[in-house]
C-alpha cells in the first residue's frame, strides 16, 4: 500500500468525527455570532476541505523532505485532494459574497467589508509569516546573505498579506516551502475581493443583469 495510500485520511477522517461528538466539544456547534444569513452547513464543508488540503500539503512536504524536489505526490488521490479542495473553498467565497451583493443590491458597506477582510486575514498571516522569518533567520545562521536593501524588499514583499509573491528570503531557498507554499491562494483572493465594486454593478436590480449576462 505504500506511504500515499488513502486509507490514513479516511481514517483522520472518522477519528475526527467521533471526537467533535464527545462533550468537550459541544460548545462548537454554536457558531460565534448567529446571523440569519449564516449557512451552517457550509462550516462543516469548510473543515473537510480543510482536511483535504492538509493531506495534501503533508504528502508533497513529506516529499521534499525525502527527495529535495516541491512537486506533487505520485498519488493521484493526494496530488487531487488540494486543488480540488481549494477550487470548493474559492466557489464557497463566491456564492457567500454574491449572496452579500445581491442582498445589498450592489451596495454593501465597502470600508466595512474590507477592513473585515484585512483583519480576518491579516493576524494569523503575519504571526505565520513571523514564524517564517524566525525559520530562515536560524536556517541562515544569522548572516546577511543579501545586500539590506535587497532584504528589505524580499520580507516587505511577505508583509504585503498576499497581494504579491514571497520571494526568497536573504537566500534561503525555498522560503515559501517553510508554510507549505500556501499563501499562494491569497493572491487571487485579493483579486476577487477587488473585483467586487464591478460585480455588484450586476446585482442592483433586474435591469443590471441583462448587459453583465450577455458580456459573459
Amino acid at each position: 500500500m505504500g506511504f500515499y495510500a488513502a486509507w490514513p485520511f479516511f481514517l483522520c477522517l472518522a477519528v475526527l468525527l467521533a471526537l467533535a461528538r464527545l462533550p468537550l466539544f459541544a460548545a462548537a456547534d454554536t457558531p460565534p455570532s448567529p446571523r440569519p444569513d449564516r449557512v451552517a452547513t457550509l462550516d462543516g464543508l469548510r473543515g473537510f476541505l480543510a482536511l483535504a488540503v492538509f493531506f495534501h500539503h503533508a504528502a508533497i512536504y513529506h516529499r521534499f523532505l525525502r527527495d529535495g524536489a516541491w512537486v506533487l505526490p505520485p498519488s493521484r488521490f493526494y496530488a487531487l485532494l488540494g486543488p480540488v479542495g481549494v477550487s470548493v473553498f474559492f466557489m464557497i467565497t463566491g456564492y457567500l459574497f454574491w449572496s452579500q451583493m445581491i442582498g445589498s443590491l450592489g451596495r454593501p458597506a465597502w470600508l466595512r467589508l474590507y477592513v473585515g477582510r484585512v483583519f480576518r486575514i491579516g493576524p494569523l498571516y503575519l504571526v505565520a509569516v513571523a514564524g517564517m522569518l524566525a525559520f530562515v533567520l536560524a536556517g541562515t545562521g544569522a548572516r546577511l546573505n543579501v545586500s539590506p536593501s535587497q532584504l528589505a524588499g524580499e520580507i516587505g514583499c511577505w508583509l504585503a498579506l498576499g497581494f504579491v509573491v514571497g520571494p526568497d528570503v536573504n537566500g534561503y531557498p525555498a522560503t515559501s516551502s517553510v508554510l507549505a507554499g500556501v499563501t499562494w491562494t491569497l493572491g487571487y483572493e485579493w483579486i476577487f475581493y477587488l473585483s467586487l465594486p464591478v460585480a455588484a454593478l450586476a446585482a442592483r436590480g433586474r435591469r443590471a443583469h441583462l448587459p453583465f449576462a450577455l458580456a459573459g
